[in-house]
């Protein structure tokens, strides 16, 4: 059988250069939205300030920008800089997400007629074992859950590794010592992600299956209605469908407990790692030691990239989703089909299937396949005159 992630990677040929232009689409966007607090930096360090910086990236982009003194009296500069970067910021990001989208789409089509046509060549052994709920959510929801991760939680991992990574040289460049305390909390913060993504994948492993048997339950007596009315088997429906539904739900409000206790775990670390910014920044302000643009330029920074780091818990639960959804469709599409009899005797005769196809009819037709031996035309012919003679009482 294949795994999970091989299954991915299968599901996504053809589309690949789509998911590529997205991620690069992406890559392009975060570039621009870093510039955007960097444009109030210059302004406030390298144009306003009383005493300029006359060193660092500050005064480098002043320099380029044609000099303190033109910057000064072209303040509108500034401004448009700022409406430009964010508009093609914009541009890039939904390009991101239509180019995402689009694949996500044509692979979730194509995923929906394997499906479909695995279950038209799968043997009746799998159908006595499996359970009709079972299969239909397995076709719905779990394939529902996949588009949503390909469409979205694909192109997120990238975006939120992006966020973080981008702005680093940019950080440094700025101030080190303000970049090593943005980035203190950041390690914990994704160790935390993981451990709960490793506990939240199994959890929603649970609560498919427990959905599946309470699906299954419920289009068995829909199915079977007229049969329970038949034997008065109300009560006994009733009761067995309170219990899958009651495990349902217990499963349910136990997930849903962990992801509230992730939620305000993750809240308060992303809380104190900009409590701790605002803290060493506004002593060395307070002392001179730094700039207000560059202060100014490292609470916008660590709000941006603090979001999508935090948001990795969310895209870690959804992968968790998603995996488990895969593997369960994976169940169906890794299941051998049954043998193709005009195949396999096409191959040991050398013959085109097609024609082996319609010998394999005809056979049946005769009767031959049933064991009922060949009768000849004169001998067949008689049996009928007899059957006929019978009918008409001679």
């Amino acid at each position: 059988m294949t795994s999970k992630y091989r299954l991915i990677w299968q599901l996504m040929e053809g589309e690949r250069l789509r998911y590529s232009a997205a991620i690069l689409s992406l890559v392009i966007a975060s570039c621009f939205l870093y510039l955007v607090p960097l444009v109030p930096t210059v302004v406030l360090d390298g144009v306003i300030a009383v005493n300029p910086a006359t060193s660092g990236l500050t005064a480098r982009v002043v320099e380029m920008a044609g000099g303190r003194e033109y910057l000064r009296s072209n303040l509108w500069l500034a401004v448009l800089a700022t409406v430009a970067f964010t508009a093609i910021a914009g541009i890039f990001t939904h390009l991101r997400g239509r180019l995402a989208g689009m694949a996500s789409e044509s692979i979730t089509r194509r995923v929906r007629e394997k499906l479909y046509d695995q279950l038209q060549h799968l043997p009746c052994s799998f159908y006595d074992r499996a359970q009709t709920g079972d299969l239909v959510q397995r076709c719905t929801s779990d394939v529902d859950t996949l588009r949503m991760f390909l469409i979205d939680q694909v192109v997120e991992i990238g975006r939120a590794a992006l966020m973080l990574l981008i702005p680093l040289p940019l950080m440094f460049a700025v101030d080190a010592r303000m970049a090593g305390i943005s980035l203190i909390l950041i390690p914990p913060i994704t160790a935390f992600s993981l451990v709960f993504f490793n506990k939240v994948r199994s959890r929603f492993e649970a609560v498919d299956q427990a959905e599946g048997r309470m699906s299954s339950t419920l289009q068995e007596n829909l199915t079977g209605i007229r049969v329970v009315r038949a034997f008065a088997r109300q009560q006994y429906e009733i009761q067995k469908f309170a219990t899958r539904n009651g495990e349902h739900r217990n499963l349910h409000y136990a997930l849903y407990r962990l992801l509230a206790t992730f939620w305000a775990v993750s809240d308060l670390m992303c809380m104190t790692q900009i409590a701790v910014v605002l803290s060493a920044g506004g002593w060395w302000l307070a002392t001179g030691s730094l700039a207000v643009g560059s202060f100014m330029f490292f609470l916008m920074v660590v709000n941006m990239f603090l979001w999508p780091v935090r948001m990795m818990g969310r895209i870690l639960t959804e992968l968790g989703k998603a995996t488990v959804a895969i593997g369960r469709i994976n169940d169906i599409l890794g299941t051998p089909t049954e043998s193709k009899p005009a195949e396999e005797c096409a191959a040991k005769l050398g013959e085109s299937p097609a024609k082996t196809r319609r010998v394999i009819l005809a056979t049946l037709s005769r009767g031959s396949v049933s064991g009922e031996p060949r009768v000849p035309n004169a001998a067949k012919h008689s049996r009928i005159q007899d059957a006929s003679k019978r009918r008409d009482g001679h």
